[in-house]
């Protein structure tokens, strides 16, 4: 037993000896060189996450790559053989249309892109008083459905883009009314405005006039007139008149969503009601204190 306890304290003892002149290795040969690479870049993320903005995109892309990374420990459980080329489609196949020059494909990105930008924005305009605005998807879908009755209508684009402005304003106003009249929360407020909204355009598109629905297909509209479009950067017409369905999303809307983005960021930024609006989300009762009416600013 004894000499056991010899050969323990003997292994242990030439254990520590051993990684001691790998430290003494990696810091001599290794650390000494990789620090000048290492040591800039440490200063340059801790000099660049002293702004908000950097802290905010990074933010984001952490995010990004722990859903990949989550994506990918599901895919090694279920298929390991096959999950990193699932890894690789996963990564790839959202740039394979704009890589290879596919108009249909970057048509469609900018579509899905403006929506999500407006609506973005709309979300942080109400993050800066401190309310989490879950009611964006109501928002949206009167906006949008009100543009829509307004372009059958023969309306031009400008009036269906203002017409769906105000209905998803009237929307918000809803839950904004009830915040500051009633204490309501606004998450629960938006989420039954979302089913709200949702039912009403349902039912009232029941009753659409025949000539607004498509006759071949009784479960979707007609095209809608060119007049309720937005402005087209690309066009490409087809035989019936119509643009190319290839160019549909490829709208003045990204710009407007640009141009609005500007708008917000200067509010926020240089005005007063900016200024009252960030007070009012960081420290509530210091804005009371200033005298500022947080109820009108919700």
């Amino acid at each position: 037993m004894k000499a056991f306890k010899e050969s323990i304290k003997v292994f242990l003892a030439k254990t520590s000896a051993f990684f001691k002149k790998v430290g003494s290795f990696l810091n001599k040969y290794v650390w000494h060189y990789l620090r000048y690479v290492f040591v800039p870049i440490g200063k340059f993320f801790s000099w660049l996450f002293h702004f908000q903005a950097a802290r905010s995109i990074m933010s984001s892309i952490i995010c990004v790559f722990i859903g990949i990374f989550v994506g990918f420990i599901v895919m090694l459980i279920r298929d390991p053989a096959n999950c990193f080329a699932g890894l690789g489609v996963l990564l790839s196949s959202g740039f394979q249309g704009i890589s290879e020059g596919d108009y249909d494909a970057i048509s469609h990105v900018i579509g899905v892109l403006t929506p999500m930008v407006l609506a973005g924005i709309s979300i942080s305009f109400a993050f800066k008083l401190g309310l989490f605005n879950i009611g964006i998807t109501g928002q949206l879908t009167m906006g949008a459905f009100l543009s829509l009755i307004f372009s059958f209508m023969g309306m031009p684009w400008y009036v269906c883009l203002l017409i769906g402005m105000v209905g998803g304003a009237l929307i918000g106003f809803l839950s904004g009314f009830l915040k500051a009249k009633f204490n309501v929360n606004e998450v629960l407020s938006g989420i039954m405005f979302n089913w709200i909204v949702y039912y009403l355009c349902g039912l009232i598109g029941d009753y659409l006039p025949s000539d607004w629905i498509d006759s071949s297909n009784k479960t979707q509209l007609a095209k809608m007139s060119q007049n309720g479009r937005l402005p087209t950067l690309l066009s490409e017409n087809t035989a019936d008149g119509y643009i190319n369905p290839a160019y549909y999303n490829v709208t003045a809307g990204i710009f407007i969503a640009i141009i609005i983005a500007v708008i917000i960021w200067f509010i926020l930024k240089y005005t007063k009601f900016g200024f009252e609006l960030k007070l009012c989300g960081s420290n509530k009762f210091a804005a009371k204190y200033a005298g500022i009416n947080q109820n009108s600013n919700i």
